[in-house]
């Protein structure tokens, strides 16, 4: 499976986005453009409002049949959205009443904390704990085949990730995916992923052991972060976006260590 990848910047601007992705060995590169704004910019596409407390979890969106994104906070996210007093952070996927509705709609590609003021740091934890849980209406299933070429049938999933804070042009190195992943099931379950190389890869699916130059950039990320959280797809696509059809499903997510506090 590959790793979708989005590109952020610490100024508001459009940027090249690089995904890797094959039909048959997950690994054709696809290029997209993604706006990226701050959390009080007001981007998305509206919809209903909720009352939210100030937090860096971003839900973004992605309509892969008109490479329309959305980046919301949770308060603009148009399908309810929140954060409970204990810090876990929850959501209801777009739902649509036929696979047909969901190709031709916005689907979830992340659910992350972007930090814009500073980078933070992993590297005081020797492992990043997620407890994931599901909550689905009867008769609601996971729709994931948001490309054509999405061929593949690995059920949809969220897959742990973190991402560098920038120093240049983006490489494959600046974003990593945990080496497992919960599987999107009307269940509650746990990962616990020890920060070491060897559990990790990069956009291209290379581990971060796998040569000299990828340890150092795994190293430098995991030292400054600038996102952290996880990615949304399923079939040949980690990151590629689900939403639900005939019916709704809340998601939730507490992860430590929680570096936006």
């Amino acid at each position: 499976m590959s790793h979708g990848c989005f590109i952020r910047r610490r100024a508001r601007r459009s940027v090249n986005v690089k995904q890797a992705a094959d039909c048959t060995t997950c690994r054709a590169k696809i290029g997209v453009i993604l706006l990226i704004a701050v959390l009080s910019a007001g981007c998305g596409a509206g919809g209903h409002q909720n009352t939210v407390p100030v937090t860096n979890w971003q839900i973004v969106t992605r309509n892969f049949a008109t490479g329309e994104q959305h980046v919301y906070s949770l308060s603009e996210y148009p399908w309810s959205a929140g954060i409970a007093s204990d810090r876990t952070v929850w959501f209801t996927f777009p739902n649509y009443s036929s696979a047909d509705e969901a190709f031709r709609s916005e689907n979830v590609v992340r659910l992350w904390e972007l930090y814009s003021d500073r980078q933070r740091s992993l590297d005081g934890s020797d492992n990043v704990k997620f407890a994931f849980s599901i909550s689905a209406q009867e008769g609601s299933t996971f729709f994931w085949k948001t490309e054509a070429i999405n061929v593949c049938n690995t059920p949809a999933a969220a897959h742990p990730m973190f991402v560098a804070w920038y120093q240049g042009p983006f490489q494959p190195t600046d974003e990593w995916w945990a080496d497992n992943a919960f599987t999107l099931a009307n269940e509650s379950s746990s990962l616990q992923v020890p920060l070491k190389p060897d559990h990790w890869s990069d956009v291209y699916g290379h581990r971060a052991n796998a040569s000299a130059s990828a340890l150092a950039a795994f190293d430098f990320s995991k030292a400054n972060v600038q996102a952290y959280g996880m990615s949304f797809g399923g079939g040949c696509f980690s990151g590629h976006g689900v939403s639900t059809i005939g019916g709704t499903a809340k998601f939730e997510a507490h992860v430590q260590p929680d570096l936006e506090q």
